[in-house]
């Protein structure tokens, strides 16, 4: 995707371009409104896409929350199953 910088270079750019024909009038009229729209979505992405990276960053979050509780009950079970095979050597063997 281009930046917003480089869009509004185009923008300029169409509108310098005087069209010699019907067709080349239409091409530099869908080249505006394409234009255009980017720069809108742009201008408004900036606020609807922060709250919708908010809402990613909040499921990363609790994802990661749930990713540590996993971690912690393989390292419980991981302990107790080798405290259970091997008892008073399980220390030695998790080093």
């Amino acid at each position: 995707m281009m930046t917003i910088e480089e869009l509004y270079a185009e923008k300029e750019k169409a509108q310098r371009k005087q069209p010699t024909s019907m067709a080349g009038a239409m091409k530099r009229h869908q080249t505006l409104a394409r234009v255009q729209a980017d720069i809108d979505y742009f201008d408004q992405g900036d606020l609807l896409s922060k709250k919708a990276i908010r809402k990613e960053l909040e499921k990363i979050t609790e994802l990661q929350q749930q990713a540590d509780d996993l971690q912690r009950e393989i390292e419980r079970r991981k302990n107790d199953l080798l405290q259970d095979v091997f008892g008073t050597a399980a220390e030695q063997l998790k080093k």
